[in-house]
């Protein structure tokens, strides 16, 4: 399958975020591509000085974080805020809240700006990782070396619940329905907690380093890379204690990146050496759309609407896929 469209950019494409009718290709080089969904119109912005780390979408736009020390909140239409500058500093991980909140780290602190304006901070026991707020944009989750802390801020003070497991936490996710919270670890394998009695598990057996986390859409599955298959841990049911996961799709070289479809239980994921595919959960039916330059990719996205797929690799090359019905 030929993509509807394509292009180098000539940076590794680290992120793809997703705007109301735009796909938005953040680069190494600090540049950010955004293509209408409509028609394809391309505007190419220079967002940082240096590589985006860091990249999320949210009501507010796209927030990202690169290692010139600063964070930006950048619009579909052009407009674009200077949310704070840590010069010295990289940022590391960067969240958007359903509110609007955002929320960054730099060195081992943590911060948190309210849409009034409003900024907290929290100093950790280690640099974080990866941050991501709950469905509610209430607690922040903070995955650290040794854990996971839980961040409620207040006016006043700050209220931190501690999930410890050790080890190094390298991303976190929380459930759809937020009663439970998982990383993904250095030493290939996830970490789950269930927030409610404080139980925990160790989802191991990955080959590879876990790269890519992504939910379907029901929040039923948990889909995660490592691995020659897409590997699914079921969430529903008080989720995958003393349950097995199920294994769909085959890529050789292993799964870097895969997203969920917004709507059906379709998967698209992408391997080591470029090639791209979709695998339907349902029955393990198989679409391949080809290699990606063969370079491995490193990005993956559906549009909100579920008709565009937009990939990226590290060698910079942008591809979209258009479907009528996937």
């Amino acid at each position: 399958m030929k993509p509807v469209w394509s292009t180098n950019l000539d940076a590794p494409v680290n992120h793809v975020a997703v705007l109301d009718g735009v796909l938005v290709f953040l680069c190494g080089d600090g540049s950010a591509l955004f293509v209408a969904e409509q028609g394809f119109s391309e505007d190419r912005r220079q967002l940082h000085k240096g590589a985006i780390l860091a990249a999320c979408s949210g009501p507010r736009g796209i927030l990202s974080g690169g290692d010139d020390g600063q964070v930006r909140l950048s619009s579909a239409d052009g407009s674009g805020e200077l949310i704070r500058d840590h010069s010295g500093s990289w940022i590391d991980a960067v969240a958007s809240s359903p509110t609007g909140d955002v929320a960054w780290t730099a060195g081992r602190v943590c911060y948190r700006r309210g849409l009034g304006g409003d900024l907290q901070q929290l100093e950790c026991a280690s640099t974080p990782s990866d941050i991501g707020f709950d469905p509610r944009g209430r607690r922040l989750a903070i995955a650290q070396y040794g854990g996971v802390w839980l961040w409620l801020a207040k006016q006043k003070e700050n209220l931190v619940r501690k999930l410890e497991w050790k080890g190094s936490h390298l991303s976190v996710t929380w459930s759809h329905d937020g009663t439970m919270v998982v990383t993904s670890m250095q030493e290939r394998e996830l970490h789950g907690w269930r927030l409610s009695d404080g139980a925990n598990m160790r989802m191991s057996g990955y080959p590879g380093k876990i790269g890519s986390m992504s939910w379907n859409a029901s929040g039923s599955r948990l889909a995660t890379a490592g691995a020659p298959v897409a590997v699914l841990w079921p969430f529903d049911r008080g989720g995958p204690w003393n349950r097995r996961p199920e294994e769909i799709g085959f890529l050789a070289a292993g799964i870097t990146k895969l997203a969920w479809h917004p709507a059906r239980n379709i998967l698209a994921a992408g391997c080591q050496r470029g090639e791209l595919k979709l695998i339907r959960s349902d029955d393990g039916s198989e679409v391949d759309l080809g290699h990606i330059r063969n370079s491995a990719v490193t990005a993956v996205s559906w549009s909100g609407s579920g008709r565009l797929l937009a990939a990226g690799t590290q060698s910079g090359h942008a591809e979209i896929y258009a479907f009528a019905n996937p």
